[in-house]
């Protein structure tokens, strides 16, 4: 939808439950496939940033589209089909 989006900072995820499945923490922490695009929006490192991240990303709601649209090229299949795709496969499990 190339709306807005921030992310907020969780170090525990890349320190804890990275490194328990035996990843590489900074290689999942700067890989779109595995951190959700952190850098297609705004990084938030502490909460009480979050007011300031919002009210810019209201302001300008263009920052990072690019990287926005480029991070669903990269991870979407087949978009705009999804529903149509799932509820075609319900039907034939469901027969």
């Amino acid at each position: 939808l190339d709306k807005p989006v921030i992310y907020i900072e969780c170090p525990e995820f890349f320190e804890k439950t990275v490194l328990g499945r035996n990843q590489n923490k900074e290689t999942v922490k700067n890989h779109k496939y595995y951190n959700a695009g952190r850098d297609a929006g705004i990084l938030v490192e502490d909460l009480s940033d979050l007011s300031e991240a919002v009210k810019v990303s209201i302001k300008n709601p263009n920052e990072h589209s690019a990287k926005r649209r480029d991070l669903s090229d990269l991870i979407l299949y087949n978009p705009g089909s999804g529903a149509k795709v799932a509820t075609k496969t319900i039907i034939e499990l469901l027969n």
